[in-house]
């Protein structure tokens, strides 16, 4: 298998996965157009004007077309056309709203905000999914919550984890004995997060308990990592419905992590999956349970832990990646 990553980025999951693929011995290419604010790293960059010329240059070298975010190497989704005349293999990696749906998702979660891709209205992306879903049959999303959307559109939908080299991750485990615990926050975006319920509950626990809080903004996300790492508690979000990659890099950490799980959702996670959920009337009452239980923060961090390495590692998610390619079907002319 030859296989082609592209054409954007999201929190450095394709770079990874490129990595890792080359690494066992796959033959793999990313190539990208943006680059993150938050500077993961990534393969190759090319400007998107530029992305067609390549292309057509470079298409014939690649068994596997592995697209990120809705989008393909040409704005007008043209090269898919290409891809189904020469039978070669296309599959769609989605990873939030460039997918999600606002109208479908509050039937289930009423908390939940969607800003779209380019701020796109849902009429736009709901006719931009039908079009690349009648020409690209699969798709790949990170968690059931997003499944739920993509199946919409999708003839077929995989739910393959998000990844992280756990190796690079070393636990740095709460000590329960710590006087005063660092409780972290790290919205990218706040509105979408859930941050001002989490900054409320932080000051209404202010006259209860001794702790300090860091709201991580508007840095690298090496520089984020420093402060994770002195962190004893890891608030995500309160609104999705779903955990996402800083949950995912705070349990590798050995954090106790607070995030929002739709209940209906939870029997889709491992039986031991150690993140407390909490949502906007909850997450005062289950931030002062915490605080109050320093031997639980150490606990929970211990589960999570061992939860990232077996459920997330790069070693248990590139393996189902491969199995997807080899059932992934070809592309299907634009209609």
């Amino acid at each position: 298998m030859r296989i082609l990553i592209t054409p954007v980025d999201i929190a450095g999951q394709g770079n990874l996965l490129a990595r890792e693929l080359n690494r066992r011995g796959f033959y793999t290419e990313q190539l990208v157009y943006n680059k993150s604010k938050f500077k993961y790293p990534l393969q190759r960059y090319l400007h998107r004007e530029k992305m067609p010329q390549w292309f057509q240059r470079n298409w014939g070298r690649f068994d596997i077309f592995h697209y990120y975010w809705g989008k393909t190497m040409f704005e007008d989704l043209s090269d898919l056309n290409i891809l189904a005349k020469n039978k070669k293999k296309v599959l769609m990696r989605h990873c939030g709203n460039d997918v999600r749906l606002l109208s479908h998702a509050r039937q289930k979660n009423p908390l939940i905000q969607v800003i779209h891709p380019q701020n796109q209205t849902e009429t736009e992306i709901v006719r931009h999914l039908k079009r690349i879903s009648a020409a690209i049959e699969d798709a790949v999303v990170p968690d059931y919550e997003l499944y739920e959307h993509a199946k919409r559109f999708y003839k077929k939908v995989h739910v393959v984890p998000r990844m992280i080299e756990t190796k690079k991750y070393p636990p740095i485990y709460p000590d329960p004995h710590k006087r005063v615990p660092l409780v972290v926050h790290a919205p990218s975006i706040p509105s979408l997060k859930g941050t001002s319920y989490v900054e409320k509950a932080v000051n209404a626990l202010r006259q209860k308990h001794n702790f300090t809080f860091r709201r991580v903004q508007n840095m690298s996300h090496e520089q984020a990592l420093q402060i994770y790492r002195q962190a004893d508690i890891i608030v995500d979000q309160l609104l999705i419905g779903t955990h996402g990659i800083l949950a995912m890099e705070a349990m590798a950490l050995g954090k106790p992590v607070i995030s929002y799980i739709r209940e209906d959702l939870k029997s889709t996670f491992p039986r031991d999956f150690p993140i407390l959920s909490a949502n906007p009337e909850t997450i005062t009452e289950k931030l002062d349970w915490l605080l109050a239980r320093p031997n639980e923060r150490r606990r929970l961090g211990e589960i999570g832990r061992s939860y990232a390495v077996r459920v997330h590692d790069v070693s248990q998610v590139v393996p189902q990646m491969v199995r997807v390619y080899k059932q992934c079907s070809p592309a299907n002319p634009l209609s």
